[in-house]
């Protein structure tokens, strides 16, 4: 299950199409990213390498997408966000799908000895009727 990428900013830069053109035009701009190691920060940073034919001016890291969103809300940069987390258009942010971008899949794990707890495993029930209903007529693809 997973849904589309996409790459927010902050309201006040000029609209930005959803071309390659448009995607470019972010490439000098401050980009806020995840903390090393996280698979969203490298398939983005690989991307927008490739987009850019360099890689983009990174000025400040997060350890979540929440987070990240914070600061494009504030105006310090753009990012590159799950979906979900992107949330509804406001005044202040601009948002464009990734369509080029390789989709990432999610999934929910915990160590075997948790599985028996009764809060991890009551929150894994809740997690994944959510993700059912969020996901709902996703393709394999989205």
């Amino acid at each position: 299950m997973s849904k589309p990428i996409r790459r927010s900013y902050p309201a006040a830069w000029p609209v930005m199409e959803s071309t390659s053109e448009g995607l470019r035009a972010l490439s000098g701009k401050p980009y806020i990213t995840y903390e090393p190691g996280q698979i969203i920060r490298a398939r983005a940073q690989d991307f927008l390498t490739a987009a850019y034919g360099k890689p983009p001016k990174i000025v400040a890291s997060a350890s979540g997408c929440t987070s990240m969103m914070e600061m494009v809300n504030a105006g310090i940069g753009y990012a590159v966000v799950p979906d979900w987390v992107a949330g509804k258009e406001n005044n202040r942010i601009w948002k464009r799908v990734l369509d080029d971008l390789q989709k990432v899949k999610v999934y929910f794990g915990c160590s075997a000895f948790l599985e028996q707890d009764q809060f991890i495993s009551g929150f894994r029930e809740i997690c994944r009727q959510a993700m059912v209903r969020e996901f709902a007529g996703a393709g394999p693809d989205r």
